[in-house]
């Protein structure tokens, strides 16, 4: 009887135990979150309104092709004094020798030296014509000789060329590329020696004759 007595009790709190309103469900376990990668930002480009470039001053001495064979600013030998100025604003002056003064032209604008190139004249007909020219300016043959240019660099640009003195202006000057290069030495011998002259003697002017 006893034992009928405690399988009893045992059973209802057995019962109780599972009809407890107490008790939750287990929960489930919420999915892990997954580690979303950071959308770089797309760089930022600064937008610079571009500085628009300052052009220079144009002036005869900045022209690319000033000088050239037989020309000075597209000036020749044999033109006239107006043929002259259609090409180059050029303007009278006076210039000096032991036989005198004569007229000369020389550049006309303001801004540049007057003293870069001479225009020498004859009249013929009764109107000035250009006789020869002297050009002391900055220009650059296509070889690459300008006043400045010593007789090696002559003669790397003109390897044939030969230099002749003058009996009347003892003056120096070679022949090459279709144009006169002044020297800055003398002789009064057209016929040189020219394992005589210095390869460092300089290109003094160049002559348009």
């Amino acid at each position: 009887m006893k034992n009928v007595l405690f399988s009893a009790v045992i059973g209802a709190f057995a019962f109780m135990a599972c009809n407890n309103p107490t008790e939750k469900p287990p929960v489930a376990a919420a999915p892990p979150v997954e580690a979303t990668t950071p959308v770089a930002a797309a760089p930022t480009t600064a937008t610079t309104t571009p500085v628009a470039a300052v052009k220079p001053v144009e002036t005869g001495m900045q022209t690319p092709d000033c000088i050239s064979p037989g020309a000075v600013f597209g000036m020749k030998v044999g033109m006239t004094i107006p043929e002259a100025k259609k090409q180059f604003p050029i303007t009278k002056a006076k210039e000096k020798n032991g036989e005198g003064t004569f007229d000369v032209y020389k550049p006309a604008q303001e801004e540049s030296p007057n003293d870069y190139f001479t225009i020498y004249v004859e009249k013929k007909g009764g109107k000035e014509v250009i006789q020869s020219m002297e050009f002391t300016g900055d220009c650059k043959t296509k070889e690459g000789i300008k006043v400045g240019s010593t007789l090696a660099d002559l003669r790397k640009a003109y390897p044939k060329l030969v230099a002749h003195g003058s009996e009347m202006e003892s003056r120096v000057s070679v022949d090459a590329g279709g144009y006169s290069f002044l020297l800055n030495t003398a002789s009064n011998k057209y016929n040189l020696d020219q394992a005589t002259l210095k390869p460092t003697v300089k290109v003094k002017a160049i002559l348009f004759n």
